[in-house]
């Protein structure tokens, strides 16, 4: 894999050459994979020569990443302008794993990324590289349940510390829901099943002696 060179400081990166390829790149991970991209192909495909890829991006990794990062940053507007839109917080809670399962289901990366989160271990992928970007959503997710606890909409006894780790875990339902059910229910239908059940765990009982705070 060819080095970046010395003298790249005369020929500075390109906006769209470097948008070109990273359009080329996302193309080739849904087709092939990481493991099978091919820099000539991703090179081919944007018009430019191999050479220049490296002008762009030091190596391949850092090629790869840099599409998926450009996918997660249009999701994350995504899912920014949907939260906007919810100011539940306990709505926002149950639409954020509503909104992972849809942004697997209609983006094949989305659903790679959280297959290997799966298989390598819970949060364990979402944060090698990107320790901030987890705090900062584990921290995000324990205040939007803490508002929720605040404003009566959620269980007081609710364990707020461990809501991050299950909402990941349950991300992993995207790829279990049809094994489990042995193809006798379509996905989508267990996955809105296991929101409702999700939900009725998040949620206060009204009137229930049980559920107020100090309550033995």
């Amino acid at each position: 894999m060819s080095p970046r060179r010395r003298d790249d400081a005369d020929h500075p990166p390109d906006e769209g050459r470097r948008a070109r390829l990273l359009r080329a790149a996302t193309d080739q991970l849904r087709a092939v994979g990481a493991r099978r991209l091919s820099i000539e192909e991703v090179a081919a495909e944007a018009g430019v020569s191999k050479g220049a890829v490296y002008l762009e991006f030091p190596s391949k990794t850092a090629l790869v990443e840099a599409a998926i990062d450009a996918l997660l940053v249009e999701a994350g507007s995504r899912y920014a302008a949907r939260m906007a839109q919810t100011p539940s917080p306990r709505e926002r809670l149950i639409d954020t794993l509503r909104f992972v399962w849809e942004e697997a289901e209609r983006e094949p990366l989305f659903a790679t990324l959280l297959r290997e989160e799966h298989e390598e271990g819970t949060l364990r992928a979402m944060a090698a590289g990107r320790e901030a970007q987890a705090d900062a959503e584990i921290a995000g997710l324990r205040a939007l349940a803490q508002a929720g606890i605040e404003a009566g909409e959620l269980r007081p006894d609710l364990d707020v510390e461990a809501l991050p780790f299950v909402i990941s875990l349950m991300r992993s339902l995207f790829f279990n829901a049809e094994h489990a059910t042995g193809g006798r229910m379509s996905r989508a239908r267990v996955l809105d099943a296991a929101l409702t059940i999700f939900a009725a765990g998040l949620s206060a009982v009204p009137g229930d002696p049980t559920q107020t705070r100090g309550a033995p």
